[in-house]
C-alpha cells in the first residue's frame, strides 16, 4: 500500500493551542448563599417561598 498524499502545510505539527483566561487564573467569584425555602403558612397558598438570610 502506499501512503495518502500529504499537503505541505499538514506536514507540520499543529501550532500551540492560546492560553485561555479559564485556563490560567481560576475565577475567584464569591458563591451566593444558598437560596431556602419555606412552605407557605397562610392556607390554601402551598407555594414555596424564598427567604433571606438576616446576617
Amino acid at each position: 500500500m502506499t501512503p495518502p498524499n500529504v499537503r505541505p502545510e499538514d506536514d507540520h505539527p499543529d501550532p500551540p493551542r492560546p492560553a485561555t483566561p479559564e485556563a490560567t487564573e481560576p475565577d475567584l467569584k464569591p458563591e451566593a448563599p444558598a437560596a431556602r425555602y419555606v412552605r407557605c403558612p397562610m392556607l390554601a397558598c402551598g407555594r414555596l417561598h424564598e427567604i433571606a438570610d438576616p446576617w
